[in-house]
């Protein structure tokens, strides 16, 4: 499963140029995390070093949560995986959970919503 599938909404879709590599469709492409959007998502295959786009808020996705969650509870997203977390340190906002996560690794529709 891509990191986060695209399944609803509006997204805002801005231009991107990855420098470090490839970007595969659905994924999470980190943009900061102190001001401003911190979170990208690719919605196509963009190659290195060629301008594509991603979105940056308002779409909802199917992506795994990393334990049992209520709706609307604000989740991250590490370093190190694609599994969102609520812990913010050190980790970039993604959204919200729009409905809850019934176990640990489930996979929930979430709101992108990276605006910190």
């Amino acid at each position: 499963m891509a990191e986060a599938a695209f399944r609803c909404g509006y997204p805002t879709m801005v231009p991107y140029t990855p420098s470090s590599g490839a970007v595969t469709a659905g994924d999470m492409i980190l943009l900061g995390n102190s001001a401003g959007v911190s979170l990208g998502v690719a919605h196509s295959d963009i190659a290195n070093s060629t301008l594509g786009e991603i979105s940056v808020g308002g779409g909802c996705y199917d992506c795994q949560v990393a334990s049992n969650y209520a709706a609307w509870t604000k989740v991250y997203k590490p370093s190190a995986n694609a599994i969102l977390t609520t812990t913010s340190t050190n980790n970039a906002q993604f959204g919200f959970t729009v409905e809850a996560a019934a176990a640990a690794n489930a996979t929930v529709l979430v709101l992108h919503h990276p605006l910190i």
